[in-house]
C-alpha cells in the first residue's frame, strides 16, 4: 500500500482597508492549506486504467473531494464543507477556511471529487452522500471513473499550528460492485455493428423510504462515527442509510451504458459476436428465478430478452463481478430503429418526412428510389417520383423535374450538391416538387436558377424548398416567360440559408416581373394562394454599393416591378403574403422595401431580422451609404384596386439594424452606435399607412448576432436584443456548404 507523508500550513488572506469594516473583518480570515505527497508510485494504477485490477492505486490524474468538520473544545463535530484536492505531480493540496471556535478538524476523503451538488452532507451533518448515475459512459475497456467511488481513511484532530502531520497509509476502499457483462449475439442479430447503449435492470423491489440496497443505483450516505476513534476504516458501516428524502428520488433498478462512439465487438466467434459492457452498481444480492432484463441497441436494432436468473447472484463491493449473457437466445425480442441521420432509414421504418407542411413516408409514396454515387445522374434525377440521394450531380444542362419529383439528401449532416453550369437552371415547370435538405448552386449564371418558363395555361398545387443550402447568381426562383401563363399555386423557402451572390444591380428571392405593364391576359393568376420566405437566412458576403437607383431591386419577394421599375398589376386578389422570422445580412435595397405586391389578400410579416456590414463602404471612403429598405413590406395597389384597403397584415415586428453612419438616410439623426429600427405595419396604400418606430442601443453589445459565419452559413441571432421577433434558427441543424 502507497504510503501519504502530509503537510500543513495556514496562510493569511491579504488585509483589506482598515476604515472598512467588513474589509478588516475580512483581513483577519485565515485561509488553512494542506497538502499530502505520494511517497511513492509503482506500477499499479487505478482501475479505471486497467480494470483486471481489483486494488486502488492513484493515477496522478485524481482529484478527491474532501469534507472538513471543526472540532470545538468538547470533542463536537459537524461537516462544514466541501473542498476539492487536486493533484499536481505526487501532491494533492487542498484549503478551506479557518473557524474561530475550532481546536482541531476532521477531514474525511472520497473520490472521484464531482463537485458539492453529487458530494454532499446531510442534515446531521456526520454524513455525506454521493450519487450514482443511472445512465454511465463506460470506454470499451473500463467502467466509467465518474462512478468509482472510492473512501479513505479519516484524518483526525488536526490542528492549524500543525506544520506536518506523521505519515500514515491512506486506505483507500472501493465502495461499489464493478460489473464486467459478457453480451454475447448468439445469433448475430447485429451483424458485428457498434453498440449505442446496453441496459441491465431487475424489478423494482421497493417503493417506500426502507432500504433500497436491493435496487443497482440509489443515493448513498457514507455515515462517520461520533467517536474520533471510532472513525476511519469503520467509517465503512452502514452505509444504506434509510429514511432520507433524497435518497428515495434517486432509486432506479436499472442501469445502462451509453457509447458516443458505438461499442464494438470484443471478440467475433462461430458462436456470434461478444460485446464487453461495464457499470458501476450497488452491490446487491438476487435470489434464483429473479427477472433480469438486457436491451441492447445498435444504430438500427434494440434487441430485449428477460431471463430467469438460473441461480443466486451475488454483486460484491470492491471486486469485478462478471456476468455472461447470450442476449439472442431463448425468447429475445429484436426490432428495427431508425437513424435519424438518415431519411431512407426514417422512409423505410413507416416514418413521416415532413416538408411544407406536407408529409411523406411510405404509405403515401409507396415507391422510392435511392441514387448514390454516379447513380445521381441528370436522366435520373428527372425521372421523377420520391428519390433519395447519397451523391452529388454536376448538371451541364438544365434540369428539368416531372411533376410530383420529390427530392431528399439523404443525410441530414451531408447534404449532396446539385451544381448547375453555365446558364443552366432548376425548371419546376410541371409542379408539386420537393427539394429537401440539397445544397443548389455551382457555377451557373443564370438570371434565374429555379425558374417557371411554361406559356401553356395550367397549374400546380406547390413547390416547396425546404433545409437547403442555395447560392445563386441572381433571382433565387422566378418566372422567365414575357406573359406567363402557367403558375404554382403556393411556392415555398422554408428553413433555408440563402446566398444572394451576384453583383449586378438586380436580384430577388422570388420574383414575378412582367415586362408589359398591365398586362393582365392570363386570369391563371388569380389561382395563386400563397409565397412564402420563412425561417430562412438570406445573406450575401458584402452589401452592394451600386445599390442607388431606382432600377436596383435587392429584394426577398418582388411581384410587380418591371425593367423599367415601375409597378404593375398583378391580380393576385387570392394570395397571402409569408416573409417571416428571416434573418438579412448584408442584404439592401435603393431604400425602397424588401418585400412587395401589387396586390394580396393578406400578408403575415414578422420576427424578420435585418443587418448590414457597412464597414467596407466606410474604410474606402463611400459617402454614399447602401440603404436598409425604408419598408420591410409595401402593398403598390392603384386606385382600379378591387380590394383596396381590405387586405391585412397579420403580423408585424420585424427589426432593421444599421450603423449610426447611415441614419440620416432613415430618418432623423439618432445617437449611439448601433441603432435598432423596429418596422411596424409598414407599406402603404390610400388606406394603410405606414409607421416606422426607432430605438436606440447603447453600446454595440447589443449587435443583433450572436457570430456570423459566412463560411460555413450560419448566423445565430441574439434573440435577447431583438425582443418579438427572433429571426431564423438553426441550432439542430447540420449546416454542409
Amino acid at each position: 500500500m502507497k504510503k501519504i507523508a502530509f503537510f500543513a500550513a495556514a496562510l493569511l488572506a491579504i488585509a483589506g482597508c482598515q476604515k472598512n469594516e467588513i474589509l478588516e473583518n475580512a483581513s483577519e480570515q485565515k485561509l488553512i492549506t494542506h497538502t499530502f505527497t505520494v511517497d511513492s508510485e509503482d506500477a499499479q494504477v487505478k482501475s479505471f486504467f486497467d480494470p483486471l485490477s481489483e486494488s486502488v492505486k492513484l493515477d496522478k490524474k485524481e482529484s478527491i473531494a474532501v469534507a472538513w468538520a471543526p472540532v470545538n473544545d468538547k470533542e463536537e463535530w459537524k461537516i462544514n464543507g466541501f473542498v476539492e484536492a487536486k493533484r499536481k505531480g505526487n501532491t494533492f493540496t487542498y484549503s478551506h477556511n479557518q473557524v474561530d471556535t475550532a481546536n482541531a478538524y476532521n477531514y474525511y476523503f472520497v473520490m472521484p471529487y464531482r463537485g458539492t451538488s453529487n458530494i454532499s452532507k446531510n442534515s446531521t451533518g456526520k454524513s455525506v452522500y454521493v450519487k450514482l448515475d443511472p445512465i454511465q459512459h463506460p470506454t470499451a475497456t473500463s467502467f466509467d471513473p465518474l462512478q468509482d467511488y472510492v473512501l479513505g481513511q479519516s484524518v483526525l484532530n488536526v490542528t492549524d499550528e500543525q506544520t506536518s502531520l506523521s505519515s500514515s497509509d491512506l486506505k483507500l476502499k472501493r465502495l461499489f460492485a464493478l460489473v464486467r457483462v459478457t453480451l454475447r449475439d448468439g445469433e448475430n442479430v447485429f451483424n458485428g455493428d457498434k453498440l449505442k447503449s446496453v441496459s441491465i435492470g431487475f424489478p423494482l423491489t421497493k417503493t417506500d423510504n426502507t432500504d433500497k440496497k436491493e435496487n443497482l443505483i440509489s443515493l448513498v450516505y457514507l455515515n462517520y462515527a461520533d467517536k474520533f476513534s471510532d472513525s476511519g476504516p469503520s467509517g465503512y458501516a452502514d452505509v444504506y442509510k434509510k429514511n432520507e428524502a433524497k435518497y428515495n428520488d434517486q432509486v432506479s433498478p436499472t442501469v445502462t451504458a451509453e457509447y458516443a462512439d458505438g461499442l464494438p465487438t470484443a471478440v467475433s466467434t462461430e458462436k456470434g459476436n461478444t460485446y464487453t459492457v461495464w457499470y458501476v452498481t450497488l452491490p446487491v444480492q438476487k435470489a434464483i428465478g429473479t427477472k433480469l432484463t438486457v436491451t441492447a441497441q445498435s444504430a438500427t436494432k434494440k434487441v430485449t430478452r428477460e431471463i430467469s436468473l438460473p441461480k443466486d447472484m451475488q454483486l460484491t463491493a470492491g471486486i469485478i463481478n462478471d456476468i455472461a449473457i447470450n442476449i439472442t437466445g431463448d425468447g429475445y425480442i429484436e426490432e428495427d430503429l431508425v437513424d435519424e441521420n438518415d431519411y431512407w432509414s426514417i422512409y423505410n421504418a413507416g416514418q413521416d418526412i415532413t416538408a411544407g407542411g406536407l408529409t411523406i413516408n411510405n404509405s403515401e409514396y409507396p415507391y422510392a428510389t435511392l441514387l448514390s454515387g454516379d447513380q445521381v445522374t441528370q436522366t435520373n434525377l428527372q425521372q421523377g417520383g420520391l428519390i433519395f440521394v447519397d451523391g452529388d450531380l454536376t448538371s451541364t444542362g438544365h434540369l428539368k423535374l416531372a411533376n410530383g419529383t420529390i427530392i431528399i439528401g439523404r443525410y441530414k449532416d451531408k447534404q449532396p450538391s446539385i451544381s448547375m453550369t453555365s446558364s443552366h437552371a432548376i425548371y419546376l415547370d410541371n409542379g408539386d416538387i420537393i427539394l429537401k435538405n440539397l445544397n443548389i448552386g455551382g457555377t451557373s449564371t443564370a438570371s434565374r436558377l429555379l425558374v417557371m418558363s411554361s406559356s401553356s395555361a395550367s397549374t400546380s398545387d406547390y413547390a416547396v424548398v425546404e433545409d437547403c443550402n442555395i447560392t445563386a447568381p441572381k433571382t433565387v426562383c422566378g418566372y422567365a416567360s414575357g406573359t406567363p401563363s402557367y403558375v404554382i399555386k403556393n411556392l415555398s423557402f422554408i428553413n433555408c440559408i440563402i446566398k444572394l451572390a451576384g453583383t449586378d444591380n438586380n436580384y430577388v428571392v422570388i420574383n414575378i416581373n412582367k415586362l408589359a405593364a398591365k398586362d393582365t391576359d392570363s386570369s391563371v393568376y388569380n389561382n395563386i394562394e400563397k409565397f412564402e420566405i420563412s425561417n430562412c437566412v438570406i445573406y450575401a458576403e458584402q452589401p452592394y454599393s451600386n445599390v442607388t437607383s431606382a432600377t436596383s431591386r435587392r429584394m426577398l419577394m418582388d411581384l410587380g416591378s418591371g425593367a423599367s421599375g415601375g409597378q404593375y398589376d398583378f391580380p393576385l386578389e387570392k394570395a397571402k403574403i409569408v416573409v417571416s422570422n428571416n434573418t438579412l445580412y448584408n442584404i439592401n435595397t435603393n431604400g425602397n422595401v424588401l418585400a412587395r405586391a401589387y396586390y394580396c389578400k393578406s400578408a403575415e410579416v414578422d420576427g424578420n431580422v435585418v443587418y448590414i456590414d457597412y464597414s467596407s463602404f466606410a474604410s474606402t471612403g463611400t459617402d454614399t451609404y447602401p440603404f436598409i429598405a425604408s419598408y420591410m413590406f409595401g402593398i403598390y395597389s392603384g386606385i382600379d384596386n378591387p380590394n383596396n384597403g381590405t387586405y391585412s397584415v397579420d403580423k408585424n415586428y420585424s427589426y432593421g439594424y444599421h450603423t449610426e453612419e447611415q441614419s440620416t438616410y432613415i430618418t432623423s439623426t439618432l445617437s449611439g452606435n448601433t441603432v435598432k429600427w423596429i418596422y411596424k405595419k409598414t407599406g402603404y396604400s390610400p388606406d394603410y399607412k405606414a409607421t416606422n418606430s426607432t430605438q436606440e442601443n447603447g453600446t454595440d453589445q447589443n449587435h443583433p448576432f450572436i457570430s456570423v459565419d459566412i463560411d460555413k452559413g450560419y448566423f445565430p441571432v441574439n434573440s435577447s436584443n431583438i425582443g418579438n421577433a427572433t429571426g431564423a434558427s438553426y441550432d439542430t441543424k447540420y449546416w454542409v456548404k
